[in-house]
């Protein structure tokens, strides 16, 4: 809030008047702008905006530093072996070079740290090759197992790759583990595929000796053609027990259903009674809808009866109770007599009938028992037949599975063979593809993303202490710290109320300040107003610059060609008799005692100018004083020949002088130095005002804070003589 727009208010009376009992006092005591929080925190980012700088030097700076000289980027070189269809694994000594391969492939990553490694696998693979069999049967007994589960393995690459901060180092251990690998798979292959082709052509004579033994054989058995016949009667008779077998399984079937029916036949009485008593209609004469409408009449009657509160001992309640037990009686006994009579009609006409079905199941049954009993002997009879032909036929079948066994086993055998001669043929099954490179660029460099986080923490720490500042701090800056409701009370600001200095900026500010107490003077006395006022100024805590206001505010008004009277009412600290230098001659205890005071002009330029100090020593509590009930009549006859009288009192809540000379005054000012009285001190202050005098005191920001170019923009607006004549406006701290 600038003073400019505090200047264009016509009547500063319209004011909000504020009271215990107001609405304005109550929005005073609990009333905060919805975005106060934002404001404060904006106003401290705005004022401390380097403290976050200062913590981003101090933590993401050297965190980011340390990153960049202990982490250390990390270098990745790779070399690629490529792997040819190996031979299978069915010789001495394959098995562990298998095993050796597989747990490469598998924990390379641990075997490029340390070549020594892998050249300890190597040897261990040579140790288990020349001690893994002891002889000739051994070797033929593990073939023969080992062959047909040892699948020819496909060409595949395999990726040596070593990480390390340093690119040489890296390309150095990928370089000695590919050389490793290579001779040892270049011994493994040239042994195994030795061994392959003596063992595999060795199996493959003895495979076609047996193929010859079992064919003679089988020709022998199947000399005679008996065996046809045979064949061909045991697939006749297999299918014939296989009909049979099926059509027993429909004739059990229907041997259950038929025993389920009979069952249900003969148990039906029991059930099919309670259905038919479920169903008759129990009222064919209507009796019984007589007496159900009779007891409901009767239910009324007793629904009333409770409806006028009548107890269940009531006489007429107990007799319409024994009516509809009676009732009750003779409707369940009329229900039974009917369903009785209908049942024994029901079961007369009916048991003759149920009779016949009984019999007629019974019979079926029995006769599809005895077509069971027929089926299972003949199907006992195809078995055994089928058992007697297939004693006979039984050698021939295992001949002739043994002859197709003994063929595949020579087609596998010379698949291998094959297989075998043709890697011997091919040159280089294990290769490098091409020389490892040693790396130039990191492939790992976590260093750039932890320095931002470093950063990024730095400047969060700033923003955490920015936010604490703004939070803690409750004292106001500007007059838009205030509470809304506080923020009309506002007359002027003044940007210092005090001091002197030599140099440029303090010069300028000291010549502005007589235009600001203009401005103040202007809110609180608008042009054309002729009423006299007691003008009372008081703040909430010492060293909010009270004393200099109400001598800069007085001398403003005496300068307007008003009659002022400016009073010391600060009986204890006396800092504006100190100021004028006067000393301890009578004045305002004087006056409050009924003495008469001593008026002093204290400059010869404001002729209109008076001042009354604190006057003598009063050895009691200056509070007796202001509390006798005529100081407002002796206010009233100094008002009579002053126009305006400005008295300076002690702050409000240090002592009570200040409250108790509220009541007598027709204008409280309340002196608030920004960066330095907390909002809560203002608040306190106001409400104990308001509740002394029924009215809210104005308030005037002391030490707002401006730039530079403030003051020389408002100087700029100034006349010569206005410049010549602020340089008299001149007060302490």
């Amino acid at each position: 809030m600038n003073n400019a727009a505090l200047v264009s208010r016509q009547d500063p009376s319209q004011l909000p008047q504020w009271s215990p009992a107001s609405p304005g006092y109550l929005a005073l005591e609990n009333g905060q702008p919805r975005n106060a929080q934002a404001a404060k925190f904006a106003a401290a980012a705005k004022k401390y905006w380097w403290l976050v700088l200062l913590c981003w030097a101090l933590v993401g700076v050297p965190i980011s530093l340390w990153v960049y000289n202990a982490i250390k980027p990390q270098f990745t070189a790779v070399g690629t072996i490529n792997v040819a269809p190996t031979t299978p694994n069915v010789v001495t000594g394959q098995e562990a070079a298998t095993a050796f391969y597989s747990e490469f492939v598998r924990t390379q990553a641990e075997l490029i740290k340390s070549p020594f490694v892998l050249q300890q696998a190597a040897r261990d693979v040579r140790l288990a090759r020349h001690e893994h069999f002891r002889n000739e049967a051994d070797q033929e007994g593990y073939l023969a197992k080992s062959i047909d589960a040892s699948p020819v393995a496909s060409a595949q690459t395999i990726n040596v790759i070593m990480t390390h901060e340093q690119p040489a180092f890296a390309k150095d251990v990928v370089d000695s583990v590919i050389d490793a690998y290579l001779g040892q798979r270049k011994a493994l292959d040239d042994f195994s595929s030795l061994e392959s082709l003596r063992i595999l052509r060795g199996l493959r004579d003895t495979t076609i000796k047996s193929l010859d033994g079992l064919q003679n054989n089988l020709n022998t058995l199947t000399a005679d053609g008996s065996n046809v016949w045979s064949e061909e009667a045991r697939k006749i008779i297999a299918d014939t027990g296989g009909a049979l077998r099926v059509t027993l399984a429909k004739l059990e079937v229907d041997r259950a259903q038929l025993a389920a029916t009979l069952d249900n036949l003969k148990n039906r009485p029991g059930a099919e009674e309670g259905m038919f008593r479920a169903t008759v209609n129990p009222d064919a004469d209507g009796q019984i809808e007589k007496w159900s409408a009779e007891r409901i009449r009767l239910q009324m009657q007793d629904n009333v009866l409770e409806s006028k509160r009548a107890t269940p001992n009531h006489p007429d309640r107990i007799e319409i109770r024994a009516q509809l037990k009676t009732l009750d009686s003779k409707i369940a006994a009329r229900k039974k007599e009917l369903q009785d009579n209908a049942w024994a009609f029901y079961q007369a006409n009916t048991d003759l009938d149920k009779s016949r079905r009984i019999h007629e199941a019974s019979a079926d049954l029995k006769a599809l028992e005895q077509q069971i009993a027929a089926m299972r002997a003949r199907l006992e009879e195809s078995d055994k037949q089928a058992r007697d032909l297939g004693n006979k036929t039984q050698p021939i079948l295992n001949l002739r599975e043994q002859i197709a066994d003994a063929k595949e086993a020579l087609k596998r055998y010379n698949d291998r063979i094959e297989v075998i001669e043709n890697q011997n043929q091919a040159q280089g099954r294990v290769t490098a593809l091409g020389p490892t490179v040693e790396p130039k660029t990191p492939s790992v460099d976590k260093r750039p993303r932890y320095a931002l986080a470093a950063n990024a923490a730095g400047i969060m720490v700033g923003m955490v202490a920015l936010f604490l500042l703004a939070t803690l701090n409750n004292r106001i800056a500007t007059s838009e710290d205030l509470p809304e409701p506080m923020q009309p009370l506002v007359v002027g600001t003044v940007s210092h109320s005090g001091g002197t200095s030599a140099s440029s900026t303090h010069n300028i500010r000291r010549k502005i300040l007589g235009e600001e107490m203009r401005l103040v003077h202007a809110n609180l006395l608008p042009p054309g107003s002729h009423v006299r006022r007691i003008m009372m100024v008081t703040s909430p805590t010492p060293g909010n610059g009270k004393t200099s206001i109400a001598d800069q505010l007085a001398t403003s008004l005496a300068k307007s060609g008003m009659e002022v009277l400016l009073i010391d009412g600060d009986l204890r600290k006396r800092d504006l008799s100190t100021r004028f230098d006067v000393g301890f001659r009578p004045g305002l205890t004087e006056l409050l005692q009924g003495k008469q005071p001593e008026l002093i002009q204290p400059m010869e330029l404001l002729p209109n100018l008076r001042l009354m100090g604190a006057g003598g020593r009063f050895d009691r509590n200056p509070v007796e004083l202001f509390q006798r009930k005529h100081i407002r009549e002796c206010l009233d006859q100094l008002k009579d020949r002053f126009d305006c009288i400005v008295i300076d009192t002690p702050p409000t809540l240090v002592v009570a002088d200040a409250r108790l000379m509220a009541g007598s005054c027709d204008e409280i000012l309340c002196v608030v130095r920004a960066n330095m009285t907390s909002q809560k001190d203002i608040q306190q202050t106001v409400d104990a005002l308001a509740r002394m005098t029924g009215k809210a005191p104005k308030i005037i920001m002391n030490g707002v804070e401006h730039h530079q170019s403030y003051y020389k923009y408002k100087f700029a607006y100034t006349t010569p003589n206005e410049r010549d004549g602020a340089a008299h406006v001149e007060s302490g701290s």
